[in-house]
């Protein structure tokens, strides 16, 4: 790989390295916020490998007064995707439905169990995801892929640097698919069941049966999918409520319609009791 400068170091006082800013022919005007896809293997053109030098104090780290020469990759447009100056900043590095770009390896796979979406973090082969040594030198806001390297000149010229090493620190591409885009993509993603988090994977590589599972299959079938948690917390309540106040309201109903069938009874017999009362004195009267 080819390593090339494309701007002057800069000393960087604080603890921690801000996040370089690309430059101006990335899209100062992108206002795209849907995400690119990428259903096959992006292919960075030669020339690509140029990284931003800059020099962190890691004595907050480490203990001891030392300066670390850190190279982040540089942000040119024509190292990207179509489109990807357009796209706002915050999306420029998320692609979906994607695939990570040729040569790269997958980190991190893992399915969202609530978008029923899987995802995965890519890094540039021989880099790590987030746990390279020393990942605290540049900022954890962002997804960061970095390795440790030496031999390469910096341009630092303080002679400080950590034991000659240099941190090698680039943007993750984090892709996003959903089970109906795999027949779209290329190469397919494995399959992830079971709550798997597969660490790193690479095209053609076969995953075990069961060897990034985090709940075995006996136990996941005892409990019941997210849809019917999500009837028995909701919807049972719901329809409980509901026949409660159907019940009330059929006995109140009830007890009224008897009430009123019992004054109409008493009516009734009052009305009969009436009329033989009549009937009989009538009867007495013609007598006489």
């Amino acid at each position: 790989m080819n390593f090339q400068h494309t701007t002057p170091p800069t000393t960087v006082s604080s603890s921690r390295m801000s996040s370089s800013s690309p430059p101006s022919s990335a899209g100062a005007t992108a206002t795209v916020r849907k995400l690119l896809a990428l259903t096959t293997p992006f292919v960075q053109p030669s020339g690509c490998s140029q990284w931003t030098p800059t020099s962190v104090d890691t004595s907050t780290f480490t203990g001891s007064k030392a300066i670390a020469a850190v190279l982040m990759s540089s942000q040119d447009p024509s190292c990207y995707p179509s489109g990807w100056a357009d796209v706002v900043p915050v999306h420029r590095f998320s692609f979906s439905p994607g695939v990570c770009p040729s040569g790269w390896v997958y980190h991190s796979m893992a399915e969202e169990g609530v978008k029923r979406t899987s995802t995965a973090n890519c890094c540039e082969s021989g880099f790590n995801y987030l746990d390279f040594e020393h990942r605290e030198l540049v900022s954890d806001k962002t997804r960061r892929c970095g390795r440790w390297t030496t031999g390469i000149a910096t341009g630092t010229g303080d002679g400080r640097s950590e034991g000659g090493r240099t941190l090698l620190v680039h943007e993750a591409w984090i892709i996003t698919w959903a089970a109906s885009d795999t027949s779209t993509l290329s190469p397919v993603p494995p399959t992830l069941t079971n709550s798997m988090i597969v660490p790193t994977w690479t095209p053609g590589q076969v995953i075990p049966d069961g060897e990034y599972d985090q709940m075995p299959p006996s136990d996941r079938s005892r409990f019941l999918p997210e849809s019917a948690q999500w009837f028995l917390m909701v919807g049972m309540p719901i329809i409980g409520a509901l026949l409660i106040g159907s019940c009330v309201f059929c006995c109140v109903r009830s007890s009224k319609k008897k009430r009123r069938e019992k004054r109409a009874a008493a009516m009734d017999a009052q009305r009969a009791f009436t009329e033989v009362v009549v009937a009989r004195d009538a009867t007495k009267s013609s007598n006489r």
